[in-house]
């Protein structure tokens, strides 16, 4: 009888997972960022084409041509791609989110986005589009106005006389935020901090200069220095550092000391965690993950004023990769998943697995891909890393119902 029951779990145990939802597709261990879950849609591509299905309503769409890693996508906007063009796109809209087709975009800053778009005909001229989620467009400027705003003449160099897009990504691909934008000076060896019409919003040049975070920007003076102004260039936290700080998140920035080690300042530029971190995430909602200097010290999870919590594993690696551009400039998605979702993605031996806030292991393996942990669902592919693809299994899972919510399949001939 004992054998029978014991036969019976190991039969229960080998039932193939149920979803909920059955799609066509499957999902790409060996480009990570051909796939996407943000919480309302599934992306992945296959065969060549990006699918795109929405949870909420369950429909279903196909971009052609189109990889996921190539579309640029951020909360249901899209750049798709056609005559070596770009139009921006809203999931589940017939029409493009702006008229203009864009030469080169820039990746998303937070929630803006850069183009720069060719026009032909009366109004023929080189135009750069900034754009922001939600709002629209900021400003839209032709290249030679730029060029006459920050005194560069073009005319008298050689190798960027043509006003042609290349010209524009090369000089003046610099994003937008909290209202001002950074851009070169006329001997493009400096910058300064100008508005959206293009008028310098405060006297000064720096040798380099940050975008704005929380009201406070990092600058970089002659001396090589670094520190920080406000939005009247005032200094606010003085030139004292050779390597380059971060943005201000949660009222504090990263700062990295002559023996590279990490600590936070506030606002004031007090050093109010010290630096004795070898890695450290920003800020987010008051919590940061670090690791203490040293092969036997344990990460730790940061409050403001500095206070340690243990992670619960010593030298485990953090396993998430946005693949975004700019994502040095905000908080890492491990920070997220921590505050947001109380678990982590960890690195085992080359794949991850979860863990809940408390160290405890989700699930009894580990996977070659997990990906993407938004409102209690992730990305998931079971099997082997170098097994093919019909040896795998690829899901949308729900840790709260331990269940598949969505799985993709394929056949081959």
């Amino acid at each position: 009888m004992k054998e029978l029951v014991n036969m019976l779990l190991l039969g229960m145990l080998c039932l193939p997972v149920i979803a909920q939802i059955q799609l066509e597709g499957k999902f790409d261990v060996d480009i990570p960022q051909n796939q996407i879950w943000d919480g309302r849609y599934l992306l992945y591509t296959f065969r060549g084409d990006t699918h795109i299905y929405d949870v909420e309503t369950e429909e279903k769409w196909v971009i052609p041509d189109h990889q996921v890693s190539g579309l640029g996508y951020q909360d249901g906007y899209y750049f798709q791609k056609k005559d070596d063009l770009y139009t921006l796109r809203k999931v589940g809209e017939e029409e493009p989110v702006l008229p203009y087709r864009f030469s080169w975009v820039s990746g998303w800053f937070g929630n803006t986005v850069l183009g720069w778009e060719e026009v032909t005909g009366p109004e023929a001229g080189i135009y750069g589009v900034w754009y922001q989620m939600g709002e629209g467009i900021l400003a839209r400027h032709e290249l030679k106005d730029i060029h006459q705003a920050v005194g560069f003449d073009y005319t008298q160099k050689w190798f960027m006389r043509e006003l042609d897009w290349q010209t524009a990504q090369k000089l003046y691909s610099y994003q937008y935020q909290e209202g001002l934008i950074v851009l070169p000076n006329k001997d493009k060896e400096t910058f300064s901090f100008y508005d959206l019409e293009l008028k310098r919003a405060f006297p000064g040049e720096f040798i380099k200069a940050e975008p704005f975070s929380e009201g406070l920007a990092a600058v970089k003076n002659e001396d090589g220095l670094w520190g920080y102004i406000d939005r009247n260039g005032q200094v606010k936290v003085p030139f004292i550092y050779r390597r380059k700080p971060g943005q201000f998140h949660s009222g504090r920035a990263k700062v990295i000391n002559s023996q590279n080690l990490v600590g936070y300042i506030d606002i004031k530029g007090e050093l109010v965690i010290p630096a004795k971190f070898s890695s450290a995430t920003d800020f987010y909602k008051g919590k940061a993950i670090a690791k203490p200097s040293g092969w036997d010290k344990h990460r730790v999870v940061l409050d403001l004023d500095g206070r340690e919590e243990k992670l619960f594993c010593i030298n485990c690696v953090l396993h998430t990769r946005t693949y975004k551009s700019y994502a040095a400039y905000f908080p890492s998605q491990d920070i997220m998943n921590w505050v947001d979702e109380e678990h982590l993605i960890m690195g085992i031996w080359g794949q991850a697995s979860l863990y809940t806030k408390e160290g405890e292991k989700v699930f009894d393996r580990v996977y070659p891909l997990l990906k993407d942990l938004v409102d209690g669902k992730l990305i998931m592919v079971e099997g082997a890393f170098l097994a093919k693809d019909l040896d795998q299994r690829f899901y949308l899972w729900d840790l709260e119902s331990d269940r598949a919510l969505i799985e993709l399949s394929f056949t081959e001939f």
